[in-house]
Order: structure tokens, then sequence, then C-alpha cells
């Protein structure tokens, strides 16, 4: 998952943490069971001298039952001074979940407010001087 986080060149150019509050959806137990959307694996069966059967076979029957309920969240973002825009903050496991597997990623894409009065017009390493 990849979002925007506006900053200001001020922030940029300076550095801060910034807090960045979400409502994230998270895995919980509910009561019952469900139908299964587990991975199948390949089970090789023996039928006679030289002859075999490959099939696939679901790991389980039923998965326990989940549901997914909204947290807030607080991530504490770093702004580096001297940030290039366009740079992505990775946040492991804060993405979306899923309820069969783990969260993906969150990738904060670093974005500068747009100025009238002053533009970054690239930097030491951008123009080598």
């Amino acid at each position: 998952m990849v979002m925007d986080l506006w900053v200001t060149l001020e922030e940029l150019y300076q550095g801060n943490f910034v807090e960045l509050f979400r409502n994230k959806p998270v895995a919980k137990p509910a009561k019952g069971t469900r139908r299964c959307n587990c991975f199948q694996e390949m089970v090789t069966r023996q039928l006679g001298l030289g002859r075999f059967q490959m099939m696939q076979q679901t790991v389980c029957d039923e998965c326990p039952n989940g549901k997914l309920v909204n947290e807030e969240k607080l991530l504490e973002v770093e702004i580096g001074a001297g940030m290039k825009d366009g740079r992505e903050q990775v946040f492991v496991a804060e993405g979306e979940p899923h309820i069969d597997g783990a969260p993906g990623d969150l990738n904060l894409k670093i974005r500068t407010m747009p100025r009238h009065v002053f533009e970054r017009n690239g930097t030491k390493t951008d123009d080598g001087y």
C-alpha cells in the first residue's frame, strides 16, 4: 500500500518528526468457523507398481472465523534533513491485513507541498555542485 505524505519545504530542509494517526483494520477472532481459503499442497499417491497419482489437497477443512476491526494507530515518521521529494518510507506489516495472511507493508511517499515564495531546484547531489 502506497500513500502520499505531504510535508513543507521547511520540514524537508530542517528535518522533523510527523505524527500520523490512521485507522487500521486489525484481524480479531470471531465465533464459529468459515470455509477454508488456505493454500493447497500437492500429494503423491502410489496406485500400484510403477503407477502414481498426483492431486491437490487443501491443508485444512475449516479455519477459525475472523473479523476486521478498525483500531486507531499512531505512526511516527522521521523526515530527515535534506530528504528528497518522492522518497519512500517503509513501515513493515502496517499495510492492509488479510484474513488468510499477514498484513502487507505501508509505504509513505514523501511529497513537498507547493509554495508561492520558494521552491526546491535540485540539491548538491543532484547537480554536482
